[in-house]
């Protein structure tokens, strides 16, 4: 009975501090983020080692904003998952500048994702890598990617059709030295040419 009393009061105890989280952060402009799972998983699992509250052990998932909300988004996130999956894949361009690689995914329905890494020697401070998603956008000779208000746009190189240039890059891109890609080019690894 003592391990039920616990698992229950650390439980709701989770279930608290994450509602009031949500609360502060609706009044006050900022907050901490709340914990996922944890509290809804204690709760449920407390209400079922009870006879008596076996049957309503469910609500615990309602209980807790952070299990709430994890299982809201679950339709959303495996759409992206879907979305960005091998079977979505239509063109994947990589490219390389000193030690920074950039590698862009284009997908069916417009979605887009872009991987930047960066090799550092060992125990050397800075970026490591990016990752961004958006979608794109076909306009002739051009690539149009969107991320958020930003706008990137590439170029097909007129000599190689397999290969993207990018002639203006995400704004919050190009003030990092490092992450800018001006004047890169991406070559078609696999799919066909965008």
């Amino acid at each position: 009975m003592n391990l039920v009393i616990g698992v229950l009061t650390l439980g709701g105890v989770i279930a608290l501090r994450n509602w009031f989280s949500l609360y502060k952060r609706h009044r006050i402009g900022h907050g901490y983020s709340s914990v996922p799972l944890i509290g809804g998983a204690l709760l449920v699992t407390g209400m079922w080692m009870l006879p008596v509250t076996r049957p309503y052990a469910w609500a615990g998932v309602f209980l807790d904003y952070g299990t709430l909300i994890v299982v809201l988004r679950l339709p959303r996130l495996a759409n992206e998952l879907w979305s960005t999956s091998r079977f979505n894949l239509l063109s994947e361009y990589v490219g390389h500048r000193g030690s920074m690689s950039a590698c862009l995914r284009l997908f069916r329905k417009g979605r887009f994702t872009l991987v930047q890494r960066i090799d550092r020697p060992p125990g050397t401070l800075g970026f490591m890598g990016r990752s961004m998603p958006g979608t794109w956008q076909r306009e002739g000779n051009r690539v149009i990617l969107l991320h958020g208000a930003e706008r990137a746009v590439l170029e097909v190189v007129q000599k190689e059709p397999k290969a993207l240039q990018w002639t203006t890059g995400f704004p919050s891109t190009e003030r990092n030295e490092e992450l800018s890609l001006a004047g890169i080019n991406l070559s078609l690894r696999t799919g066909r040419a965008a």
